[in-house]
Protein backbone atom coordinates (compact mmCIF):
# COMPACT_ATOMS: atom_id res chain seq x y z
CA UNK A 1 0.00 0.00 0.00
CA UNK A 2 0.85 4.01 0.07
CA UNK A 3 2.05 3.86 3.57
CA UNK A 4 4.65 0.89 3.19
CA UNK A 5 6.11 2.52 -0.24
CA UNK A 6 6.47 6.11 1.12
CA UNK A 7 8.01 4.34 3.98
CA UNK A 8 10.98 2.86 2.17
CA UNK A 9 11.53 5.98 0.02
CA UNK A 10 11.27 8.22 3.04
CA UNK A 11 14.15 5.65 4.98
CA UNK A 12 16.37 5.67 1.11
CA UNK A 13 16.02 9.49 1.15
CA UNK A 14 16.96 9.69 4.54
CA UNK A 15 19.78 7.44 4.30
CA UNK A 16 21.09 9.44 1.25
CA UNK A 17 20.98 12.41 3.12
CA UNK A 18 22.95 11.54 6.06
CA UNK A 19 25.45 9.63 4.02
CA UNK A 20 26.06 12.87 1.32
CA UNK A 21 26.43 10.34 -1.60
CA UNK A 22 25.33 10.45 -5.21
CA UNK A 23 22.89 8.30 -5.02
CA UNK A 24 23.08 6.49 -8.47
CA UNK A 25 26.55 4.85 -10.03
CA UNK A 26 28.39 8.38 -10.65
CA UNK A 27 29.54 8.22 -14.39
CA UNK A 28 33.04 10.13 -13.49
CA UNK A 29 31.65 13.38 -14.82
CA UNK A 30 30.89 15.54 -11.62
CA UNK A 31 29.04 18.43 -12.72
CA UNK A 32 26.55 15.69 -14.42
CA UNK A 33 26.44 13.72 -11.59
CA UNK A 34 25.70 16.74 -9.68
CA UNK A 35 22.68 17.51 -11.81
CA UNK A 36 21.09 13.89 -12.40
CA UNK A 37 22.66 12.30 -9.22
CA UNK A 38 24.47 9.49 -11.89
CA UNK A 39 22.77 6.53 -13.47
CA UNK A 40 20.04 4.43 -11.44
CA UNK A 41 19.52 0.97 -11.65
CA UNK A 42 16.41 0.08 -13.09
CA UNK A 43 16.59 2.93 -15.22
CA UNK A 44 17.41 3.99 -19.45
CA UNK A 45 18.96 6.32 -19.92
CA UNK A 46 19.42 7.69 -24.49
CA UNK A 47 22.13 9.60 -25.06
CA UNK A 48 21.50 11.06 -28.47
CA UNK A 49 23.30 13.27 -31.32
CA UNK A 50 23.56 13.78 -34.46
CA UNK A 51 26.26 11.95 -36.49
CA UNK A 52 29.31 13.03 -35.74
CA UNK A 53 28.61 14.56 -32.59
CA UNK A 54 30.71 12.45 -29.97
CA UNK A 55 27.96 10.55 -28.38
CA UNK A 56 30.05 7.43 -28.70
CA UNK A 57 32.80 8.83 -27.01
CA UNK A 58 31.22 10.15 -24.33
CA UNK A 59 29.48 7.30 -23.80
CA UNK A 60 32.71 5.23 -23.15
CA UNK A 61 34.13 7.93 -21.20
CA UNK A 62 31.33 6.98 -19.19
CA UNK A 63 32.19 3.40 -19.43
CA UNK A 64 35.89 4.05 -18.49
CA UNK A 65 35.42 5.85 -15.59
CA UNK A 66 32.71 2.84 -14.63
CA UNK A 67 34.69 0.18 -14.83
CA UNK A 68 38.16 2.24 -13.18
CA UNK A 69 36.14 2.69 -9.86
CA UNK A 70 35.58 -1.55 -9.73
CA UNK A 71 31.90 -1.72 -11.25
CA UNK A 72 31.16 -4.41 -13.85
CA UNK A 73 30.23 -3.08 -17.39
CA UNK A 74 28.71 -4.93 -19.83
CA UNK A 75 28.89 -3.24 -23.27
CA UNK A 76 27.07 -4.30 -26.20
CA UNK A 77 28.86 -2.52 -29.49
CA UNK A 78 26.75 -2.91 -32.95
CA UNK A 79 28.79 -1.00 -35.11
CA UNK A 80 32.49 -1.55 -34.17
CA UNK A 81 34.41 -4.52 -33.58
CA UNK A 82 35.72 -5.22 -29.94
CA UNK A 83 39.19 -4.43 -31.35
CA UNK A 84 37.94 -1.26 -32.25
CA UNK A 85 36.13 -0.41 -28.95
CA UNK A 86 39.37 -1.52 -27.08
CA UNK A 87 41.20 0.86 -29.61
CA UNK A 88 39.32 3.57 -28.04
CA UNK A 89 39.69 2.87 -24.68
CA UNK A 90 43.48 2.88 -25.50
CA UNK A 91 43.76 6.43 -27.21
CA UNK A 92 41.73 7.32 -23.79
CA UNK A 93 44.12 6.01 -21.52
CA UNK A 94 47.87 7.01 -23.62
CA UNK A 95 46.45 9.64 -25.21
CA UNK A 96 48.15 8.47 -28.28
CA UNK A 97 46.06 9.09 -31.29
CA UNK A 98 43.98 6.32 -32.77
CA UNK A 99 44.82 6.53 -35.96
CA UNK A 100 48.98 6.09 -34.78
CA UNK A 101 47.27 3.11 -32.59
CA UNK A 102 45.74 2.12 -36.45
CA UNK A 103 48.32 2.23 -38.37
CA UNK A 104 51.01 0.58 -35.89
CA UNK A 105 53.37 3.55 -35.94
CA UNK A 106 54.47 3.54 -32.33
CA UNK A 107 57.47 5.19 -30.69
CA UNK A 108 59.86 3.69 -28.28
CA UNK A 109 57.76 5.99 -25.78
CA UNK A 110 54.19 5.56 -27.50
CA UNK A 111 55.23 1.62 -27.22
CA UNK A 112 55.61 1.72 -23.16
CA UNK A 113 52.38 3.75 -22.51
CA UNK A 114 50.77 1.29 -24.93
CA UNK A 115 51.80 -1.72 -22.69
CA UNK A 116 51.53 -0.17 -19.34
CA UNK A 117 47.59 0.43 -20.94
CA UNK A 118 47.01 -3.02 -22.35
CA UNK A 119 48.00 -4.30 -18.69
CA UNK A 120 45.22 -1.85 -16.84
CA UNK A 121 42.44 -2.37 -19.81
CA UNK A 122 43.23 -6.30 -19.31
CA UNK A 123 42.46 -6.15 -15.52
CA UNK A 124 38.76 -4.24 -16.11
CA UNK A 125 35.77 -6.03 -15.06
CA UNK A 126 34.37 -5.35 -18.70
CA UNK A 127 32.50 -7.66 -21.25
CA UNK A 128 32.72 -6.13 -24.59
CA UNK A 129 29.97 -7.75 -27.07
CA UNK A 130 29.81 -7.28 -30.70
CA UNK A 131 27.80 -10.27 -31.30
CA UNK A 132 24.68 -8.65 -32.85
CA UNK A 133 24.99 -6.05 -36.24
CA UNK A 134 21.46 -5.67 -34.96
CA UNK A 135 20.19 -6.84 -31.92
CA UNK A 136 16.70 -6.99 -30.39
CA UNK A 137 15.59 -6.76 -26.95
CA UNK A 138 15.06 -10.72 -26.54
CA UNK A 139 18.88 -11.05 -27.44
CA UNK A 140 19.95 -8.81 -24.66
CA UNK A 141 17.96 -10.16 -22.73
CA UNK A 142 19.15 -13.37 -23.45
CA UNK A 143 22.90 -12.23 -23.53
CA UNK A 144 22.58 -10.49 -19.92
CA UNK A 145 21.33 -13.51 -18.51
CA UNK A 146 24.36 -15.48 -19.62
CA UNK A 147 26.96 -12.87 -18.46
CA UNK A 148 25.22 -12.63 -14.91
CA UNK A 149 25.64 -16.19 -14.12
CA UNK A 150 29.45 -15.14 -13.72
CA UNK A 151 28.40 -12.56 -11.45
CA UNK A 152 26.33 -9.19 -11.18
CA UNK A 153 26.60 -6.45 -13.89
CA UNK A 154 26.55 -2.91 -12.62
CA UNK A 155 25.86 -0.95 -16.05
CA UNK A 156 24.75 -1.92 -19.36
CA UNK A 157 25.38 0.13 -22.29
CA UNK A 158 24.39 -0.27 -25.94
CA UNK A 159 25.69 1.23 -29.30
CA UNK A 160 23.35 2.61 -30.39
CA UNK A 161 19.48 2.48 -30.69
CA UNK A 162 19.14 3.22 -33.75
CA UNK A 163 20.90 -0.49 -34.61
CA UNK A 164 17.98 -2.32 -32.29
CA UNK A 165 15.12 -4.30 -33.70
CA UNK A 166 11.90 -4.80 -31.60
CA UNK A 167 11.52 -8.22 -31.19
CA UNK A 168 7.97 -8.28 -33.26
CA UNK A 169 8.64 -5.45 -35.93
CA UNK A 170 5.84 -3.49 -37.15
CA UNK A 171 5.55 -3.46 -40.91
CA UNK A 172 6.79 -0.31 -42.17
CA UNK A 173 6.26 1.83 -38.81
CA UNK A 174 9.74 2.51 -37.36
CA UNK A 175 8.40 5.22 -34.86
CA UNK A 176 6.33 2.43 -33.26
CA UNK A 177 9.26 -0.26 -32.78
CA UNK A 178 11.38 2.54 -31.34
CA UNK A 179 8.42 2.86 -29.08
CA UNK A 180 8.37 -1.00 -28.50
CA UNK A 181 12.17 -1.57 -28.08
CA UNK A 182 12.04 1.22 -25.34
CA UNK A 183 9.45 0.03 -23.21
CA UNK A 184 11.42 -3.61 -23.29
CA UNK A 185 14.52 -2.17 -22.42
CA UNK A 186 12.76 -0.22 -19.41
CA UNK A 187 11.53 -3.69 -18.59
CA UNK A 188 15.22 -5.52 -18.54
CA UNK A 189 16.67 -2.68 -16.65
CA UNK A 190 14.07 -3.23 -13.80
CA UNK A 191 14.05 -6.80 -14.58
CA UNK A 192 17.82 -7.00 -13.70
CA UNK A 193 18.10 -4.06 -11.45
CA UNK A 194 20.75 -1.78 -13.47
CA UNK A 195 20.83 0.85 -15.02
CA UNK A 196 20.98 1.08 -18.80
CA UNK A 197 22.74 3.81 -21.27
CA UNK A 198 21.61 3.55 -25.04
CA UNK A 199 23.09 5.99 -27.45
CA UNK A 200 21.06 7.08 -30.38
CA UNK A 201 22.01 9.09 -33.62
CA UNK A 202 19.30 11.23 -34.30
CA UNK A 203 17.09 11.02 -37.54
CA UNK A 204 17.39 13.58 -40.48
CA UNK A 205 14.52 15.72 -39.41
CA UNK A 206 16.62 16.98 -36.81
CA UNK A 207 18.65 19.58 -38.57
CA UNK A 208 18.05 22.96 -37.49
CA UNK A 209 16.14 22.14 -34.48
CA UNK A 210 16.92 23.47 -31.40
CA UNK A 211 14.91 21.63 -29.00
CA UNK A 212 14.97 18.03 -30.80
CA UNK A 213 11.77 16.01 -29.41
CA UNK A 214 11.22 11.71 -28.82
CA UNK A 215 9.58 12.15 -32.46
CA UNK A 216 13.50 12.47 -33.87
CA UNK A 217 14.41 9.09 -32.24
CA UNK A 218 12.63 7.41 -34.53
Amino acid sequence: DAHSIMSKYFQKVDDMLQSGAVSGLPTGFKVLDDMTGGLFPGEVVVLAGGEGMGKTTCALSKVRNVVKNGKRVALFTLEMTQEETIRIFTAMETGIYKSVLKQFSLSEYQWRLFTKAAGDIGNWPLDIIDDFPTMTPVQLRRKLRTLTQHGDIDFVMIDGLWLMEASEPAKNDRPRDVFTIMRDLNQIARDFDMPILITHQYNADVNGKKYPTVYHLS
